[in-house]
């Protein structure tokens, strides 16, 4: 990536990193990267630290430390040494907390070597001023963020680290550990939403009730026997006599008269085991059934007779016991 111009000075060759130069190097870089691009997005400070890289690889210095104190330029104008509590949670924390992890992690793998540069640029400088030096001797601009990034055509310097700063440069603040910080949801323009669709509710097929009141008396069975035999008699169908008793019939085959269950019309119609009226329906089939319908209007053997036979056959088929008069 570097042009002829940009080559490295010299051909030296550095011995290996320890692993506090290696630490050190990781904070002072983090450092750095907080001070000048501490609001930006993780690709901007990206740039940043390739300007680190960049002037190292040129300048052919050992330490990434030695760049970023190196006299007049980044920390020595700016913002001096790193503090003594640079690598604790305090700084992890807050609305900044993402911003210095990022920093973090951009530095170490700028001193581990697992980083790619983005730009060979060199210099950096505030879009908000650009002054006659930086628009006139750089090459290679870019724009990324609030920065402007260039190459100096012969960037050219003797890296040189103030008294001052020797502590700095071989510090021994800590990479601190990263919490898991809670990313903030992703907010999708109202224009960019997909429509909810909204799930059918299942129908909810209510079962029928089954009917409900005061089981037969003796007495009322018998006279709704009779009234269903005249009726029979006088040519009645099974739909009419439906009809009659509101279509509210049950039948019970175990416990015979009183206890209602749901059955058929023409099965409680016909007489069989024991079919009797739901007590309502039944009821009001007695109401209705006056003398001048000629629904009760029976003889005295018919009244004892045939219909106690009838009576007492259904409750011995049922279980109920002798039959009463």
């Amino acid at each position: 990536m570097n042009s002829p111009a940009t080559k490295p000075i010299g051909s030296k060759k550095h011995s290996k990193l320890t692993d506090k130069e290696k630490q050190a190097d990781i904070a002072n870089v983090a450092w750095l990267l907080y001070n000048e691009a501490r609001g930006e997005s993780y690709s901007t400070k990206g740039y940043v630290a390739s300007i680190v890289y960049n002037r190292k690889k040129i300048l052919n210095t050992k330490r990434y430390s030695t760049i970023v104190y190196d006299k007049k330029q980044f920390a020595d104008t700016r913002y001096g040494a790193i503090p003594k509590d640079f690598g604790d949670q305090k700084y992890l924390v807050g609305s900044d907390g993402q911003s210095v992890q990022d920093c973090w992690t951009i530095a170490k793998k700028l001193v581990s070597g697992d980083f790619t540069p983005k730009t060979t640029a060199t210099h950096l400088n505030s879009d908000k001023v650009l002054p006659k030096w930086f628009s006139d001797g750089m090459v290679d601009k870019v724009k990324k963020g609030n920065f402007t990034f260039g190459r100096e055509k012969a960037f050219r310097r003797t890296p040189r680290v103030p008294d001052s700063y020797s502590n700095a440069v071989n510090t021994t603040v800590k990479m601190p550990v990263m919490p898991k910080l809670k990313k903030p949801p992703v907010v999708v323009p109202p224009m960019l939403q997909k429509p909810k669709v909204m799930a059918k509710k299942p129908k909810v097929v209510e079962k029928a009730k089954k009917p409900k009141g005061k089981p037969y008396t003796v007495e009322e069975s018998k006279t709704i026997r009779r009234i269903e035999k005249k009726l029979r008699a006088d040519g009645a169908t099974d739909e009419e006599l439906a009809i009659m008793f509101d279509e509210e019939l049950l039948r019970d085959d175990n416990n015979g008269v009183g206890k209602p269950n749901n059955t058929t019309a023409e099965g409680a119609m016909s007489g069989q085991s024991g079919g009797v009226l739901h007590s309502d329906a039944g009821r009001r089939v007695l109401r209705r059934g006056t003398s001048q319908d000629g629904l009760l209007d029976r003889t005295p053997r018919e009244a004892t007779g045939e219909a106690g036979r009838e009576d007492g056959k259904v409750q011995r088929q049922a279980g109920g016991g002798s039959p009463t008069g």
